[in-house]
């Protein structure tokens, strides 16, 4: 186990149990994370692009400012998936059936992402970029969309009770209905 150590421009990784570390500047793309484990860490301006998920334990971990394209988050070991989000992009990545909760995505590029069968009931998903997002029986109770724009949600195959959403992007959803909101 490796604890309370921080970690700058690294572009491989130990397998091992990582707690209370600080990765910053790391280049993870491509890399093969099966079965490692970080809790209560931080990723700083890092890359994982297409990266290999399968099996990674992910609990309590922030990452912010990072390149995260093309990832397959349902790969995860999903019994204690706990992440926060901060500006980072996302582009090309899934969420698809996992249950992502009161999870909070700030200001990110999430272009052409799958929320198919997601559970984002209370996620916070604010000034995202979500150009092409996925959006499929998908869980949207109570999700906080304010000031996220470029998605399309039909509201006949998504679960949209209390959804919040700023006036100015509501043709999001009024679209599918062929309504527009002047």
């Amino acid at each position: 186990m490796v604890e309370d150590q921080t970690f700058k421009n690294l572009k491989s990784l130990k397998k091992d149990q990582y707690e209370c570390c600080d990765f910053y500047n790391c280049d993870f793309s491509n890399l093969n994370f099966f079965n490692f484990s970080f809790e209560e860490c931080n990723f700083y301006s890092c890359n994982f692009s297409n990266a290999n998920l399968n099996m990674i334990a992910i609990k309590s971990c922030l990452f912010k400012d990072s390149k995260m394209m093309g990832l397959k988050f349902q790969d995860i070991n999903t019994f204690i998936f706990q992440a926060k989000f901060e500006k980072c992009q996302l582009d090309y990545s899934s969420f698809t059936g996992l249950k992502c909760e009161g999870f909070q995505f700030n200001d990110y590029k999430m272009h052409g992402v799958d929320f198919s069968g997601t559970n984002l009931e209370e996620a916070i998903i604010a000034n995202c970029d979500l150009q092409e997002a996925l959006f499929e029986n998908t869980n949207l109770k109570k999700t906080d969309l304010t000031y996220s724009y470029n998605f399309s949600i039909n509201p006949q195959i998504n679960t949209i009770k209390e959804l919040k959403v700023s006036r100015e992007f509501i043709e999001g959803i009024t679209d599918y209905f062929g309504i527009k909101v002047s």
